[in-house]
């Protein structure tokens, strides 16, 4: 969230990607998925997202940043 000139917060435009690496540091969720990833490489991602109880879209879009981040 960012301060408005009006004093109201503002969410972050920021695409959430690019949002929960912001610290630079995979979090929970990301871990979780590094888990399900080292256990099965081949592990499709609507597998991933069932067993951890998130969409598909979250967990591709996870990999997709944590791959770009390095």
């Amino acid at each position: 969230m960012t301060e408005a000139g009006n004093g109201l917060k503002e969410p972050s435009i920021l695409p959430v990607r690019e949002r929960h690496l912001d610290n630079g540091k995979p979090d929970q969720l990301d871990m979780r998925i590094i888990q399900q990833l080292r256990e099965d490489g081949r592990r499709a991602t609507k597998e991933i997202a069932i067993n951890l109880g998130v969409t598909e879209a979250t967990v591709t879009s996870r990999i997709h940043a944590l791959n770009e981040a390095g």
